[in-house]
């Protein structure tokens, strides 16, 4: 009895830990994203700089960062892509656009979704 006991009690905390490998974020995750994520500090405290988040094209994709479940973003002035501001919820960071350099017409986004807290806001390369 107490070997059963002890089995599940390891099985159960095994599975408590184990992060999905591939997750889709929530509609209400993303607008949790979007309700926390703060642009204006990308450039040196100057509001002026950064568009509103609703001028971007936004993606977003779920991931596990050291055993945490993420949500990754970017951020691209639609200028860049050629569409529309709005927002993609995909499956894999793999589908979000490639673009090198860009400096901030390009942003970089890691949140926990957990947490509710923004991880990461960076911009890309220099332009």
């Amino acid at each position: 009895m107490k070997t059963t006991v002890l089995v599940l009690m390891v099985l159960s905390v095994s599975v408590a830990f184990a992060a999905p490998k591939k997750w889709t974020p929530t509609d209400t995750q993303v607008a949790e994203l979007e309700s926390t994520v703060r642009l204006e500090n990308l450039h040196d405290g100057a509001q002026s700089a950064s568009p509103s988040l609703a001028k971007y094209e936004r993606f977003y994709a779920g991931s596990v960062l050291d055993r945490r479940m993420v949500i990754l973003g970017e951020f691209l002035i639609p200028e860049i892509t050629g569409h529309q501001p709005g927002i993609h919820i995909v499956v894999n960071k793999d589908e979000f656009p490639v673009i090198e350099g860009g400096g901030c017409t390009v942003i970089h986004v890691i949140y926990s979704p957990t947490q509710r807290k923004v991880i990461s806001t960076l911009c890309n390369g220099a332009i």
